[in-house]
C-alpha cells in the first residue's frame, strides 16, 4: 500500500491509502504526476458520489404554494426543490437515483412551512456539500450568512468568501447552484 497526500479540496480526504490493485489500475509510479493525481481525484470523487446516492433519502410535502421536495443524506440537506404545481415536477427536479427512500422529516417540514408563511426564521439545516470544491464551498457558506431580505453584490459575496476579485465567479456559483431549484 502507498499513502498519497493530496492538495486543495481533495486534502480533506488525505491521507488516502491506495491498495495494490488500484495502484496497478492507475499505473502509480514513484513520482506522482498531476495527471495521476487528477485520475485519483476523479475515482475518489465518483466513489463519494456513488456513496451519497446509496444513502439518499427524500421527502415531498404540499404547501399552499405547491409541492416541495427535499433530498438528504446522513450529512445533511442535499437538494431543495421550491414549490412546484405537482409532485411529478418535484420528483423530476430532485433527480433521485433508483433506490432512494422516502423518509419524511416532520421537524424540517414544519420549519420550512413556517418560513414560507413568514412565521419563522430561516431553518438552520446542515447542508451536504460532498463533491463541492473549495471556492464554491466558501461562496455558499458566505451566502448562508446573508440575512433574509438583505441584498449584496457578487463582489461583496466574493469578498466575504475570501476572494475579493472573483465577483464573476461568485455570480456563476450562485447561478449554477444545483442544491436549490425553483
Amino acid at each position: 500500500m502507498r499513502t498519497v497526500l493530496l492538495t486543495d479540496w481533495f486534502a480533506q480526504v488525505a491521507p488516502l491509502v491506495l491498495p495494490d490493485p488500484l495502484e496497478r489500475r492507475l499505473g502509480v509510479c514513484h513520482l506522482l504526476s498531476s495527471e495521476l493525481l487528477h485520475k485519483i481525484e476523479r475515482i475518489v470523487y465518483h466513489a463519494a458520489v456513488a456513496d451519497v446516492k446509496e444513502h439518499l433519502a427524500y421527502d415531498l410535502f404540499r404547501t399552499r404554494w405547491g409541492w416541495v421536495g427535499l433530498a438528504f443524506t446522513p450529512r445533511g440537506l442535499r437538494r431543495l426543490v421550491l414549490p412546484q404545481p405537482d409532485r411529478a415536477a418535484v420528483l423530476g427536479k430532485l433527480g433521485l437515483p433508483p433506490g432512494a427512500v422516502r423518509a419524511p422529516r416532520e421537524a424540517l417540514r414544519r420549519a420550512l412551512l413556517a418560513f414560507f408563511q413568514g412565521r419563522g426564521p430561516t431553518p438552520d439545516v446542515p447542508v451536504d456539500l460532498a463533491g463541492v470544491g473549495g471556492f464554491t464551498r466558501r461562496v455558499l457558506g458566505a451566502a448562508r450568512t446573508i440575512p433574509p431580505g438583505t441584498t449584496i453584490t457578487y463582489g461583496e459575496l466574493a469578498r466575504r468568501a475570501g476572494s475579493p476579485r472573483a465577483c464573476r465567479a461568485a455570480g456563476q456559483v450562485m447561478a449554477r447552484q444545483p442544491r436549490f431549484r425553483s
